[in-house]
């Protein structure tokens, strides 16, 4: 969080918020199902898969 105040100029205070609004976004929104694809990151989403065995 430090990194992205310094470069952003904003209080940590400011970042702390912003970055835990996306982030409980992004997590909203994957509980409902939905599909979260950041432009230029990827996309993040929920699937069933398989037990592993080893």
């Amino acid at each position: 969080m430090d990194a992205v105040a310094g470069r952003t100029g904003d209080r940590k205070t400011a970042t702390g918020e912003a970055l835990d609004a996306v982030l409980g976004g992004i997590m909203r929104a994957l509980t409902a199902g939905d599909t979260v694809p950041p432009v230029g990151f990827g996309s993040f989403s929920t699937g069933q898969r398989a037990a592993r065995t080893v």
